[in-house]
């Protein structure tokens, strides 16, 4: 998670600005993922026969959280993307103009 964080960040200058915006909204969720991981990792490996302890639980719990809301986040950007191309090739293929606008009498 560590790695695809940092290239996340070493390329957030070149990407567009609704993506930048995502890598800013997603990578404290991922540095939460990664602190609770290593941590849940330390604690079974110092206690493997109390994985069943409250504090253990703490961290798979938030650990699932966290991969519950950055599955949704990246989802949601997926989503996006893909709409955002389709809509592109759509007005190639129609040949409208990027920026088309409507007429101020209505028609379009």
């Amino acid at each position: 998670m560590g790695r695809k964080l940092c290239r996340l960040e070493s390329i957030r200058r070149v990407v567009a600005p609704w993506q930048q915006a995502e890598i800013d909204r997603i990578a404290p969720t991922l540095r939460l993922m990664a602190d609770n991981t290593e941590d849940a990792i330390t604690f079974g490996n110092g206690h493997p026969g109390e994985l069943w302890l409250g504090r253990y639980r703490t961290y798979t719990d938030s650990l699932y959280d966290e991969a519950q809301t950055l599955s949704h986040s990246v989802g949601t950007a997926v989503s996006y993307a893909n709409t955002s191309k389709d809509y592109q090739d759509l007005q190639r293929e129609l040949g409208v103009p990027a920026m088309a606008t409507h007429s101020k009498g209505g028609k379009s």
